[in-house]
């Protein structure tokens, strides 16, 4: 199934059944881990002797699941994140298409490398970009990140980006900020902030996504799709398509 997609006076044709899923779904057993939490509980519902389980007894399996979409797997937050009105990602994720730019980036002494980024022009006017760092090892579906002081990005090159008007972020680490920096939270609020301190519209930070070595660096069409929770962080599910 194929659509043409139009962006800044130009079609471009997607095949809807080739997409590639970049999120890490939220697992009991297994997943990505950061900031000191353990992976998503699942319990079935109790009332008296009744246990909402088929294999205990009942006629469908009822359950509770406990999840921090921070640590746990693929979320898209917004600045609500680091707001005292604790916004949900409903008010800043209103459209779900958008055109995007995967690029890999290097680490260099723990800060991801943007400088040779190319920014959105006539030629490609992006509105997502998606960085995958190396090395980009299927590992990162698992890792642990608490404690380890993964890479995290300059708020200078956020702040240009959102400036420009990239109003998607995506990114494989846990966080575009260090994993202690003190409550700075700089490279979130020169990306979800203007220089007057006021919120930035439509602007989402996905974080934890795992993009393949398959997928080359280059051109997609991006769905951002995300759970409809009341949330500052939401897990979600980002599919690419390539144009």
């Amino acid at each position: 199934m194929t659509a043409d997609i139009y962006i800044a006076d130009q079609t471009h044709q997607v095949n809807l059944n080739q997409g590639v899923d970049l999120s890490i779904g939220f697992d009991p057993a297994q997943g990505p881990l950061a900031w000191g939490v353990a992976h998503m509980q699942v319990k079935p519902v109790t009332f008296g002797d009744w246990v909402g389980l088929v294999r205990e007894g009942a006629s469908v399996n009822f359950c509770d699941v406990l999840v921090n979409p921070h640590g746990q797997g693929t979320h898209t937050e917004c600045v609500g994140h680091i707001s005292k009105s604790h916004d949900s990602v409903q008010d800043y994720l209103t459209r779900y298409w958008f055109p995007a730019l995967l690029y890999t980036a290097d680490v260099v002494d723990g800060v991801v490398d943007l400088s040779a980024l190319p920014l959105p022009d006539n030629d490609w006017s992006y509105q997502a970009v998606i960085i995958r760092t190396r090395p980009n090892n299927p590992n990162k579906r698992n890792r642990v990140y608490s404690g380890q002081n993964p890479p995290h990005f300059n708020p200078q090159a956020l702040r240009q980006l959102s400036d420009i008007g990239v109003a998607h972020f995506l990114t494989d680490l846990p966080s575009v900020d260090p994993e202690e920096d003190g409550g700075a939270l700089a490279a979130h609020k020169a990306f979800f902030l203007d220089e007057n301190g006021e919120k930035r519209r439509e602007r989402t930070i996905t974080e934890l996504i795992y993009a393949p070595d398959t997928l080359r660096d280059g051109r997609y069409i991006l769905n951002l799709q995300i759970a409809p929770l009341t949330m500052d962080a939401v897990p979600s599910r980002p599919v690419v398509y390539a144009v």
